[in-house]
């Protein structure tokens, strides 16, 4: 996590290690890079896949995010995030420094 946050004008961020920020302000859907959070969405996989211990919600979001991970056409990925976006969803992709991923999940959970 962060060693420092900071947070005005609509923007939360941080400075240290691992450390992402948060946009809050709409993107349109073309301006997501697709590349990066087909990657992050491998990298969120991996992390869940090599956890020991898994309560049900984690096991049914690594078995969603394989299905994401799956998924070849932009639009479709984005509506089907938008469907799976939970709280554990954005937690797990800050944990792994999962930044597009996680902005995309925190928009549509706030909008």
């Amino acid at each position: 996590m962060s060693k420092y946050n900071f947070s005005g004008n609509n923007i939360i961020g941080s400075v240290g290690d691992n450390s992402i920020s948060i946009n809050h302000l709409n993107e349109s859907n073309s301006s997501i890079d697709y590349e990066m959070m087909k990657k992050e969405l491998s990298e969120l996989y991996h992390h869940l896949l090599q956890k020991q211990s898994k309560n049900k919600e984690e096991v049914k979001l690594q078995r969603d995010i394989q299905h994401l991970i799956e998924i070849k056409d932009k639009a479709t990925l984005l509506k089907t995030i938008g469907e799976k976006a939970s709280k554990l969803f954005f937690d797990t992709s800050i944990s792994v420094g999962a930044g597009v991923l996680a902005n995309y999940i925190f928009n549509f959970l706030n909008h």
